[in-house]
């Protein structure tokens, strides 16, 4: 009884996640252009919510003129792109959102991903 309890459970949740997901994906979709340069971390959690993932840059990894931000935040992360951004944190995956911060945490700039311009 118990097993079949947590499979219907799991069933549900696994039946949930994508529109969860999407609906999560829809916000930032809808609101990212409202991001400013100079905006704060605080603002552009208002906007589009907390993001799935951040990626602190160590500034033993930069070279002269390589970056100029100390943070970037994520959102639309799979398991693809976290990966990505453990193993090459300056690399900046084309599928996800990311808003780059400077050391005060105000906006430097954003991306978005390609598949948006297609």
């Amino acid at each position: 009884m118990r097993l079949r309890l947590k499979l219907q459970c799991l069933t549900v949740l696994l039946l949930l996640a994508p529109a969860f997901i999407a609906g999560c994906n829809s916000r930032v979709q809808d609101n990212f252009n409202r991001i400013r340069i100079g905006d704060s971390s605080i603002e552009v959690v208002e906007l589009i919510g907390e993001p799935s993932s951040r990626i602190v840059i160590d500034t033993r990894l930069r070279k002269d003129g390589d970056i100029d931000y100390s943070q970037r935040w994520q959102w639309g992360d799979n398991l693809s792109t976290l990966a990505t951004g453990v193993a090459f944190p300056l690399t900046v995956p084309d599928r996800i959102w990311a808003v780059f911060f400077d050391q005060d945490l105000q906006v430097l700039g954003t991306s978005e991903p390609t598949w948006l311009d297609q």
